[in-house]
């Protein structure tokens, strides 16, 4: 019960699971693992451990309903979200690509250590420096990466390059498309 007012849900499973190998129809095991597992999301293995309470008569009958009731509907609730991220991604498949090129650059830029000052301006200086063709195969070589990796690095700051230069073009549009000041004064 301490790690469960304590929120610490993983240890009060584990204690839980050492007490149901003595001990398998242990209700206060049971019952404290079912509400572990509804804490972290786990809502079917907490109704199994609500089968298993009911089964041997540990709670009563409306306590179980109610919280079967309630941990169904959680996980339909986990069902229909998933299902919606699922469909979203169906309908935007450009931008889910961005973003997992941008999780793998995030996940490079790690790897790699390149996300403090000194070694983000490094990439940046010779990235723009104009000394070399800048290829994956280089990329690789200079920063002690996998070529792999080098190839998804360059491309997400390809495709930041690319946006720049949209976004800098459509405003360089609407510019010219606003009514100049001499002809609002008039």
């Amino acid at each position: 019960r301490c790690f469960l007012s304590q929120e610490l849900y993983r240890r009060a499973i584990e204690a839980a699971d050492s007490c149901l190998k003595l001990d398998p129809d242990h209700l206060k095991a049971l019952h404290r693992r079912s509400l572990a597992f509804e804490a972290i999301h786990s809502y079917q293995a907490a109704l199994l451990d609500l089968q298993a309470l009911r089964r041997l008569q540990g709670l009563s009958i409306e306590t179980l309903d109610q919280r079967e009731a309630a941990l169904k509907e959680k996980q339909a609730n986990v069902e229909r979200s998933t299902k919606q991220e699922e469909e979203d991604k169906a309908d935007d498949p450009v931008g889910m690509a961005m973003t997992n090129v941008k999780e793998r650059f995030d996940e490079i830029c790690d790897k790699y250590d390149l996300r403090d000052g000194d070694a983000a301006g490094e990439v940046a200086d010779w990235l723009t420096s104009g000394e070399w063709e800048v290829t994956a195969k280089r990329v690789a070589q200079r920063f002690k990466m996998e070529e792999e990796d080098a190839q998804v690095f360059l491309a997400w700051i390809a495709q930041g390059l690319d946006f720049k230069v949209r976004n800098a073009e459509a405003q360089a549009e609407a510019a010219a498309m606003a009514p100049s000041p001499s002809l609002l004064d008039s």
